[in-house]
């Protein structure tokens, strides 16, 4: 089969969606299908990384409403050098809304997923008129549209009337073998010395302001707060740099940039447990799926696709967005579960709900998907 993974955004950027995609594409290729990756191109990256499928870059547009032509023209190029067997566009919009609406021209399937920041109660794109209605035309019109989580499946229902070829695949995870790779060279000092994990792009969304006051309260009343390491990078580092200076927690956290391939899983195997405090809707969390596949307890905010992998009391703890409060109560608890042996029970709950989401699982599903869809 060949597959055309049809994205706004890629990498190098770092995210769940683009490390999904990767992921995807990888697994497509290992069962002998061709792939490609047709991405906008990233800020200031013109070159396509190096790979073990083909990516391939159009130009950035200037307008997400009026100026779609670039990404349509681009499709219709690659289609016709490579005849694909599917298109497949993660995101509504506008990769689903330019698939959707070349699908008479392509003349092949389109599929979209949605992976929550396009559909969500608040996303952009979502607030504005013209981009809503033709979300809603794409979902309508495309031959199967699939939400990474339930709660976005019913959005899907809910703004098509039902009248979606709607389904729900989640993300998945590998689960890591052995005793994990050896420490990177800049991070040695964290080899003994005990540590909890947030692992995002660093962008407001997720909550690290909230989080960065749960650990100055924490320390005020004089509880183990354990050292933080934030691993991941975007805009608002520099503002949660300065946030951590001025509450005094300068030797308390520590920023340690883009965490990839073996640095990521070092910092996975060796934390305590993950705190994933994002404020807002979520689509199904990579970090917190990868922290579980590493037998880790997490603690994390109530919010949508949060909610599908952590179940307060067994996986790990679960407390309100935006509540520096409860969230520090979640972090001093889970530590003083250590004394007790609780957190052996969160971790093997945690590792257990990891086996069952592998990747391999949702190659299927997609697989299946694409073998049902008429030609």
């Amino acid at each position: 089969m060949n597959l055309c993974l049809f994205t706004p955004t890629f990498l190098p950027k770092i995210g769940g969606l683009e490390i999904a995609l990767d992921t995807l594409a990888r697994r497509f290729q290992q069962r002998g299908h061709d792939v490609l990756v047709l991405a906008k191109t990233p800020r200031g990256r013109p070159v396509a990384p190096d790979l073990p499928y083909p990516v391939v870059y159009y130009p950035r547009h200037g307008s997400n409403v009026w100026s779609l032509g670039k990404a349509a023209r681009a499709l219709l190029a690659e289609h016709a050098k490579r005849r694909f067997d599917v298109v497949h566009a993660h995101m509504v919009y506008p990769a689903g809304y330019v698939a959707v609406s070349l699908r008479a021209r392509l003349g092949v399937p389109v599929v979209i997923t949605s992976h929550s920041a396009d559909i969500t109660p608040g996303a952009r794109f979502r607030r504005r008129w013209i981009p809503r209605r033709r979300m809603r035309w794409a979902m309508r019109h495309a031959d199967a549209v699939t939400g990474v989580n339930r709660v976005l499946k019913e959005i899907i229902d809910e703004m098509t009337g039902g009248r979606a070829n709607a389904r729900m695949i989640p993300n998945g995870v590998t689960i890591p073998a052995g005793a994990g790779p050896d420490v990177p060279a800049d991070l040695v000092d964290l080899a003994e010395r005990p540590f909890l994990l947030a692992l995002c792009r660093l962008h407001w969304i997720k909550g690290l302001d909230v989080l960065l006051r749960a650990v100055r309260r924490l320390r005020d009343e004089g509880r183990p707060a354990c050292h933080l390491v934030i691993a991941g990078t975007g805009r608002e580092e520099g503002r949660l740099r300065r946030m951590a200076g001025e509450l005094g927690l300068a030797g308390a956290v520590r920023f340690v940039g883009a965490a990839v391939g073996d640095r990521k899983e070092w910092l996975l195997h060796h934390c305590r447990f993950l705190v994933h405090s994002s404020i807002s809707y979520e689509g199904l969390p990579l970090s917190i799926l990868e922290a579980m596949a590493h037998g880790k307890s997490v603690v994390a905010t109530a919010i949508p696709g949060t909610l599908e992998l952590v179940d307060d009391g067994v996986e790990g703890l679960l407390v309100p967005p935006s509540d520096p409060i409860a969230l520090a109560e979640a972090i001093g608890r889970m530590h003083e579960s250590r004394r007790d042996g609780r957190i052996e029970g969160f971790q093997r709950s945690a590792r257990r709900r990891a086996e069952g989401m592998s990747w391999d699982a949702v190659v299927d599903q997609y697989l299946a998907l694409y073998e049902e869809l008429p030609a």
